[in-house]
């Protein structure tokens, strides 16, 4: 059907997302495509898993934690039960490349507003 789109897979329209927890699927990447002489598109489907691996890269792991800090200083309803504890934790295990010291910088504003 043109212009329809898959239901979702993992919430409900109304529902707030969660964390699954390990081993369990955090995304899905649908694409549809067309021969190029074709008429009938076809579906490719990919679901990522989480093994609970910890295999990230330092850059992974404080972009998250900006990411996270954003959320809660928003009061989002997609923070889940994140706390000023687990950015700055998060973003110290992302330290290894910081020459300027901007991420050491970002770290003292999370504990300045931690503190407040």
């Amino acid at each position: 059907v043109p212009g329809s789109v898959d239901p979702l897979k993992y919430q409900s329209a109304a529902s707030v997302p969660s964390y699954a927890g390990p081993d369990s699927e955090m995304l899905t990447v649908k694409l549809r495509y067309k021969e190029p002489d074709g008429d009938v598109s076809k579906k490719m489907e990919v679901a990522l898993v989480d093994s609970g691996g910890d295999r990230v890269s330092s850059d992974f792991r404080f972009a998250s934690a900006v990411a996270m800090f954003g959320q809660l200083l928003r009061n989002s309803d997609f923070r889940g039960k994140a706390t000023y504890d687990d950015v700055i934790a998060l973003a110290r295990r992302g330290l290894d490349d910081d020459p300027q010291g901007y991420r050491r910088e970002f770290i003292r504003l999370v504990e300045t507003v931690k503190n407040l």
